[in-house]
């Protein structure tokens, strides 16, 4: 099986000339192009669909790739928060079996997209969700509390920034059983803290 070779490198080239709305243009056209070739195979996993169908880069790294220049073209024109949250709901929805990380980096970044369109409340109710769902990782509080004031929209607007929700978030992520992963979550909350003056 092959998929549009083609629109993979020249989405890379774009990106090497920092031109990521044109990338970004081109990467969701081969979606298209891989969505309709996981139906017709029955593929159920990126990593599954890697095996299987001749790719210049690996899928399961450009899915990934995908997803960020999302974010970043929506700081530039914030069209693509909505075109990241509907890429990541379908990458959900055909990829099911994915590596379990990834398919939750891609429902925290619809949760963060909301944030990023300013639908704070269904950013809320998405991350809500996701930390339910995902009880063994800081990983959805992380995001979670990053949106506060890390997040692109706060970012140039100090007034907007919400560090004691954010604070109040990382504190509900430190009582997760992730010891690989714990020292993120704390470092996010002695950071946050200081500009608090904690």
């Amino acid at each position: 099986m092959k998929i549009n070779n083609e629109l993979m490198i020249q989405g890379y080239t774009y990106l090497e000339n920092e031109d990521v709305i044109k990338a970004c243009d081109c990467w969701l056209k081969l979606w298209e192009n891989i969505k309709e070739i996981a139906c017709e195979n029955k593929i159920k996993s990126i990593e599954d669909m890697d095996t299987k169908v001749e790719s210049e880069e690996s899928l399961t790294n450009w899915v990934q790739d995908l997803e960020m220049e999302l974010e970043n073209a929506g700081i530039v024109d914030n069209k693509y928060y909505q075109a990241r949250i509907n890429y990541c709901e379908e990458f959900c929805i055909a990829f099911p079996m994915t590596e379990e990380f990834i398919v939750m980096s891609m429902k925290t970044a619809i949760a963060e997209s909301y944030f990023e369109l300013g639908n704070e409340k269904e950013s809320e109710r998405s991350f809500e969700e996701i930390t339910k769902e995902y009880t063994d990782t800081v990983w959805p509080y992380v995001k979670w509390g990053d949106t506060y004031w890390l997040s692109a929209i706060k970012m140039g607007k100090v007034t907007l920034r919400d560090l004691t929700k954010a604070e109040e978030i990382y504190v509900k992520g430190t009582k997760i059983s992730d010891e690989e992963d714990m020292y993120i979550i704390n470092e996010r909350l002695s950071e946050v803290r200081k500009y608090l003056k904690k």
